[in-house]
């Protein structure tokens, strides 16, 4: 299965009708997740071996929340190789048309959720940031505080709970920028098939928050199988008075004395609702690929109070870049110059950077950023500073 085997013509395209079946085995042998052939053939992309069908993806156009403002992405997921084909660069060679097509079309970053990261680190990927879910003792909720009103979602709130997401997405890093499709392709189908439950908090008829999740079973040794915790996929607020009415609301959805948990951000403020500690499930990585580096660094937003520049040395697979980035009121103009850099590094550990996850410090002391001043640092940590990067989503 690993053995030499003889050059093959490689051609990466659009998934069509009739490799259905071939993606469907892929799935089976990969993932547990059902095949929705309606997403492949708007997203899928399959690769061929001499006319022979040997790999498949999605590639989704999306853009990122990063500084307050929204970056170009395309989100990859589904990344799936044949079995006998594994282990040969089989998916370098269907990611990199997928990912210059995009580029070319104005994607300035790439991101997805591993499986594995050795595989997209040699891609050019690095880790860029965490899904984080949380749990707490519903009994430590704090009482007293005001609360707005709760119901049930209807369908005609869609439109301004994507207002109230936007709103809250961006006061952080990572967060995927939705548009109608992805509302109505991704979030609602859970909701109207009854699998994913939604609340909605309101005051005075305006809708201010709303919250989905799931209720799975949480049994012990000895007690009655029938009980229950919330498991929120999401807790999104635009007040104080309504993240207290949700948190309220999904403790009383669990069975008595259950935890509940969510999928959040280590910056959201959530922790402050409870008296007793807010701990950690899980922290799973998500990885980033700059696709376009000046397009990435004008796309995102950066702090308002800053009037700084930097001259970046960016190493991407052998190929050197200069830019100069000036930051003034919040905007970034980039420019190639042939000075020397302030600072260099390669483009995955650039990507860290970028989302806030890592600093240049640290790259620095990892021997992966070089610079010229210990003041230098100070200036580029000062640009990218900014709330710990995290997703909703795993795609």
């Amino acid at each position: 299965m690993t053995g030499h085997r003889p050059m093959a013509s490689a051609r990466a395209r659009p998934f069509r009708a009739d490799d259905e079946m071939f993606v469907r085995g892929l799935r089976r042998q990969s993932f547990t997740a059902p095949l929705d052939v309606e997403l492949w053939s708007r997203h899928g992309h399959v690769l061929e071996h001499d006319g022979t069908r040997v790999a498949a993806l999605l590639a989704r156009r999306v853009a990122q929340w990063v500084g307050g403002r929204s970056v170009p992405c395309v989100a990859i997921s589904s990344v799936m190789v044949d079995l006998p084909r594994r282990g040969g660069g089989v998916m370098a060679e269907l990611l990199g048309p997928v990912l210059r097509r995009h580029a070319d079309g104005g994607a300035a970053i790439s991101t997805l959720t591993p499986s594995a990261m050795a595989p997209y680190r040699r891609a050019g990927y690095e880790v860029a940031g965490h899904r984080f879910r949380f749990h707490a003792a519903s009994r430590s909720l704090r009482l007293g505080a005001e609360r707005d009103d709760i119901r049930w979602f209807q369908p005609g709130d869609v439109d301004r709970l994507a207002e109230i997401y936007d709103g809250f997405a961006r006061r952080g890093n990572g967060p995927i920028h939705r548009d109608r499709q992805w509302w109505h392709s991704h979030i609602l189908p859970r909701v109207r098939s009854g699998e994913t439950f939604a609340i909605v908090a309101e005051r005075d008829g305006e809708p201010t928050g709303y919250a989905l999740w799931d209720q799975v079973e949480a049994p012990r040794p000895g007690e009655p199988a029938y009980l229950h915790r919330v498991r929120a996929r999401e807790i999104v607020w635009s007040t104080v008075s309504a993240a207290h009415a949700l948190l309220h609301a999904l403790a009383r959805a669990g069975s008595p004395g259950e935890e509940i948990s969510w999928i959040g951000s280590p910056s959201d403020g959530m922790a402050g609702f409870f008296d007793d500690p807010v701990l950690v499930d899980w922290a799973r990585p998500w990885m980033t690929k700059i696709l376009d580096l000046p397009a990435a660094l004008s796309a995102r937003g950066y702090s308002t109070a800053l009037d700084l520049s930097v001259v970046l040395g960016i190493n991407d697979a052998g190929i050197a870049r200069t830019l100069r980035l000036a930051v003034r009121g919040g905007r970034a103009h980039t420019e190639e110059v042939t000075v020397a850099p302030h600072v260099t590094m390669d483009a995955s550990s650039f990507a860290s950077i970028f989302t806030g996850r890592s600093t240049g410090r640290e790259a620095q002391a990892l021997g992966r950023l070089q610079a010229v001043s210990p003041e230098v640092v100070e200036r580029l940590d000062a640009l990218f500073a900014g709330p710990t990067p995290w997703l909703f989503e795993h795609f």
